[in-house]
């Protein structure tokens, strides 16, 4: 359900001439938002985790810090929390 919502949220976000199935010309740092977020809502809600799933959402969650637009501070205070 979570990401339906997210997916929702994206799509509804784009300008209305993009949503009839035109051609997108996407920035590689939104496919990048949108993957990771994808990957850390599923390591959020589930229920055991394999050690790539984990691998790959340490390496991420770098990116996902920059792209939210907090302090620098509240972006390494955040991470150092989590880990």
């Amino acid at each position: 359900i979570a990401l339906l919502v997210f997916a929702l949220k994206i799509y509804l976000s784009l300008p209305k001439s993009y949503q009839r199935w035109k051609r997108l010309d996407l920035s590689t740092d939104f496919i990048l938002y949108v993957l990771f977020l994808s990957n850390f809502i599923g390591i959020v809600f589930c229920r055991s985790m394999h050690y790539q799933f984990y691998s790959w959402y340490f390496h991420s969650l770098q990116f996902l810090l920059w792209y939210s637009g907090f302090n620098i501070v509240l972006q390494i205070l955040w991470f150092v929390i989590l880990e």
